[in-house]
């Protein structure tokens, strides 16, 4: 006559099993799953922020004109969502105030930049504005320069293709708007809006 198994020698052997099936899927899930320090890297350290877009658009405002150029930025990406960048303006054009035809600006801003689902970008911060600018009298020209000036600048962009590389930063092509008032005088300021197409990393 066939022995029986003992019912506590049975219940043991279904618990090691148990317990072996589940260290192997708890192994398999920390294979599959990043490190803390993977996860800490990709989202948080600081990395390159870098971009140049062309750029062209007019005046608002007290000034009327069109004006074009290039636009590149360079700073530091912080974490997924927030960056710390630099960015120029670098402008010729015409406007019209009754006294200037043709003009050039420079404008130097530092900002503070928001990533939302790695698309949508939203920017800000003070500026230092440089302007030259000549007059075509008949029979004379005569250009002069001036500056600095306080200005701020408002930057949103869309980023298409927004994908990480090798290197864990975001790269893609952004379609930018930037909004830059000039103080120019006590009761006078300058306004360019800018429609901008370019390259980032972030």
């Amino acid at each position: 006559m066939l022995a029986r198994p003992h019912p506590v020698a049975a219940s043991s052997k279904r618990s090691l099993l148990a317990m072996s099936t589940l260290a192997g899927l708890l192994a398999l899930g920390t294979l599959a799953a990043p490190s803390d320090a993977e996860a800490q890297h990709r989202w948080l350290a600081p990395r390159l922020r870098f971009g140049v877009s062309g750029v062209g658009g007019g005046f608002v405002g007290d000034l009327e004109g069109g004006v074009g150029g290039v636009s590149p930025r360079v700073g530091v990406q912080l974490s997924e969502h927030v960056a710390l960048m630099v960015q120029g303006q670098y402008l010729v054009g015409r406007y019209i105030d009754g006294t200037g035809e043709f003009a050039g600006v420079a404008f130097h801003a530092a900002m503070v930049e928001f990533t939302a689902a790695s698309v949508f970008q939203f920017g800000v911060g003070p500026s230092l504005d440089f302007w030259w600018g000549c007059d075509s009298d008949p029979g004379q020209v005569a250009c002069s320069r001036s500056g600095p000036y306080l200005g701020a600048d408002f930057r949103m962009a869309i980023v298409l293709g927004g994908a990480y590389d090798r290197t864990r930063s975001r790269t893609g092509f952004g379609i930018s708007l930037d909004v830059h008032p000039t103080l120019l005088d006590a009761d006078r300021w300058g306004v360019v809006g800018l429609l901008g197409f370019g390259g980032e990393i972030y």
